[in-house]
């Protein structure tokens, strides 16, 4: 059974995307800003949608994640470092002023959050739970043994935070 949940997430060529459609999200979103990766993401999603066509739907959008209207219902955001300090705090600005019209959960899922402390900040957002998920090695290169992994939540839909929410965040910046 599908979650009612969409995943929302800068696209790049897909990779992100894709393996988000393993889960049972109601829909996965890629905003991407450029035509040109978005192109390639929707070429690669074709070729993993023959393999497996019983994933959960993807759509990729052109557009400026900074200005994207949220979906409607309980909405979860995947970020992999997809801005520097200034469009990290225009993006969360956006977020913000759209859940003041929403009535759904949101959360966020931030993977070496570089700018983790400007979440931390805001009142709006609670941490809900943060880890250290070690590198597999035999997918790739990775400069770092392991990354952080936080997510925070809407304070209103909030549920208890994990023992581990307070946990500090360790991040790799290397192009900041």
């Amino acid at each position: 059974m599908r979650s009612q949940t969409v995943r929302l997430s800068p696209c790049g060529k897909g990779r992100v995307l894709i393996v988000a459609s393993e889960f049972p999200f109601r829909e996965v979103i890629g905003v991407e800003i450029s035509g040109t990766l978005a192109a390639m993401a929707r070429s690669n999603i074709a070729i993993v949608r023959r393999m497996f066509p019983t994933r959960s739907p993807i759509r990729v959008v052109v557009a400026d994640a900074m200005t994207y209207a949220l979906p409607d219902g309980p909405v979860e955001i995947f970020l992999y470092r997809p801005f520097g300090e200034a469009g990290t705090a225009t993006l969360l600005a956006h977020i913000e002023t759209a859940l003041q019209q929403r009535s759904h959960p949101l959360s966020i899922v931030y993977y070496n959050p570089v700018w983790g402390a400007l979440f931390d900040d805001l009142p709006f957002l609670t941490r809900a739970h943060a880890l250290s998920v070690p590198y597999d090695q035999s997918v790739g290169f990775s400069p770092d043994v392991d990354d952080s992994v936080v997510i925070w939540q809407d304070r209103r839909f909030a549920k208890p935070p994990s023992l581990k929410a307070g946990r500090k965040i360790v991040v790799v910046a290397t192009d900041t």
